[in-house]
């Protein structure tokens, strides 16, 4: 259903064909700016092989031979970039594109990436598709995915079954419905930043997997490099082997550029040539990285230290006097420095959120005028630090997971802790009477301030963000946030910690997590 037309190189946010500046970071769209080191959104240097492998593969899938494809290199690397290359090549073929993100930290609700991208599906689709496609398996999703409910309000509750059962019955309609819709249309579905996923969101793709084969559907994903991110025990780690020897899926590693590439690139985004030297310099810091590259090439021309002259850039400083920064969150801090104070204080307290934050939130969380907060964002939107999400209502979010840890890591323990504690004061001002909408952010936010007094008060959050969690067949995230509740509970009556953690205990037992359960139970 989705289209991603024009694709901002600065940030990699999609944009509507005919934009002139990226809604995310402001960047040109407009070819060879060269006033614009970032400026030329048809750029895609450097990734023929991986684009043409996944082009290969949904040639495949329009036949009926769908497949899982993974995406895989370190932070920066340009997976998401690609993915989002291949989504508009997807559209332009008439493919329905679904797209779901993972999220950092607990905060997400249960089964995130596929609520997101079947809610996108739900807000384009007309009520009589949405029917047909669905099926009696209606009910079922309604209860994961608000946008269904809205645009089908007279679907009827699902019965409850026990956990097991709950769980097969979700997998089942999610796969009928997918598989329906690519009945229709050939389907790229895309989920993005694996490594972030919930156990639950991963066994739902493990379940899908063993569809693909004789579907119209590709299915891609996108995770970080496990040799860097994925801790032994991640769900993702665990999942990987199975899916091994379950599917045939096709793993593609992404790479940094080449040295060749690198001058290509810079050539190309900038509009001239660079000098050699400096090419080579700065292939030699980033490794190829282009999120580093980007943000060295921003660097220098930023600060002036090269020129534009003719139809070349040049520089009369030495490799030495250029001082390409050692590391690339030294680069984040100079574009920090070139913010106001008060820009740069809101982008810290933004930190504290681990996905996006709406207007009204940091409204709440600043003693900003409404002015000023807006001119903080659009300096924050123009130096490439922040990008408009694809959420809807709007929000915003980092564009780039090192900007947010570059400020948060700067926090001390104590500050961080007031920090969060701020944001759930905030959460709950602005969603007064309707804080179960949000109670796996509030209750994320009182987990993280859990060393301050008055942490109970997050703990019905984390109770009923658990019984949502429950209610999708996610009893992995139920159990996380059943963790979260013991934790708060510590002040709380003995009878009711008792009872938190017998709740622990029977998520546990119906995730599967026997030992877990069995010492909760000692516990309680």
């Amino acid at each position: 259903m989705s289209a991603f037309p024009v694709i901002c190189p600065g940030c990699g946010l999609a944009n509507h064909e005919g934009a002139t500046a990226c809604i995310g970071c402001g960047l040109s769209l407009l070819p060879s700016d060269p006033r614009n080191p970032l400026a030329d959104a048809s750029l895609f240097i450097g990734r023929r092989r991986e684009l043409d492998s996944l082009r290969r593969s949904l040639d495949a899938a329009f036949a009926g031979h769908g497949r899982l494809m993974l995406l895989v290199g370190e932070a920066g690397i340009g997976k998401t970039w690609i993915a989002r290359e291949l989504a508009r090549y997807a559209a332009e073929r008439g493919a329905t594109v679904l797209w779901g993100r993972c999220f950092e930290d607990d905060w997400q609700p249960a089964y995130g990436p596929w609520a997101e991208a079947i809610g996108e599906f739900a807000r384009s689709a007309s009520p009589e598709q949405l029917q047909r496609l669905l099926g009696s398996g209606a009910p079922t999703l309604a209860r994961l995915v608000p946008q269904l409910r809205n645009a089908l309000p007279d679907t009827p509750e699902a019965p409850s079954l026990l956990p097991d059962d709950e769980r097969v019955r979700l997998y089942d309609a999610t796969i009928r419905f997918v598989l329906a819709i690519a009945e229709d249309k050939p389907l790229l579905l895309v989920i993005d930043d694996l490594h972030w996923a919930d156990r639950d969101s991963l066994r739902l793709l493990r379940y899908l997997a063993r569809s693909l084969p004789s579907s119209r559907i590709l299915a891609l994903g996108t995770y970080r490099d496990p040799e860097i991110d994925l801790a032994e025990q991640h769900p993702l780690a665990d999942l990987l082997p199975v899916l091994r020897r379950e599917t045939d899926y096709q793993q593609i590693n992404v790479r940094g550029f080449t040295k060749e590439d690198v001058g290509a690139y810079l050539s190309h985004s900038s509009g001239r040539p660079l000098p050699a030297a400096l090419v080579q310099a700065i292939y030699q810091e980033t490794v190829g990285n282009p999120f580093y590259v980007r943000e060295v090439l921003r660097h220098l021309t930023e600060e002036g230290k090269i020129h534009l002259h003719g139809d070349r850039w040049f520089t009369d400083l030495s490799l030495d006097e250029l001082g390409i920064p050692e590391g690339i969150r030294q680069l984040v801090h100079r574009r920090l420095s070139r913010l106001s104070v008060k820009a740069t204080g809101l982008l810290r307290l933004a930190a504290g959120f681990t996905g996006s934050f709406d207007f009204p939130t940091l409204q709440a969380l600043t003693d900003l005028t409404e002015e000023l907060l807006l001119d903080c964002i659009d300096e924050g939107l123009r130096a490439g630090l922040l990008r408009v999400s694809e959420d809807s209502p709007p929000s915003y979010e980092f564009a780039h997971a090192i900007v947010r840890h570059t400020l948060y890591d700067e926090l001390n323990p104590d500050r961080r802790a007031r920090l969060h504690r701020r944001i759930a004061g905030a959460l709950e001002q602005v969603y007064a009477g309707r804080e179960q909408e949000h109670a796996t952010e509030l209750a994320s936010q009182y987990h993280a301030s859990a060393s301050l007094p008055g942490a109970l008060n997050g703990f019905p959050y984390a109770l009923a963000a658990a019984e949502q969690a429950r209610a999708a067949s996610a009893h992995d995230r139920a159990a996380t946030f059943l963790r979260m509740a013991r934790n708060l509970s510590w002040e709380s009556p003995p009878p009711d910690r008792a009872k938190a953690f017998c709740k622990l205990a029977v998520a546990e037992a119906e995730a599967l997590m026997l030992d877990e359960a069995q010492r909760s139970v000692d516990d309680a």
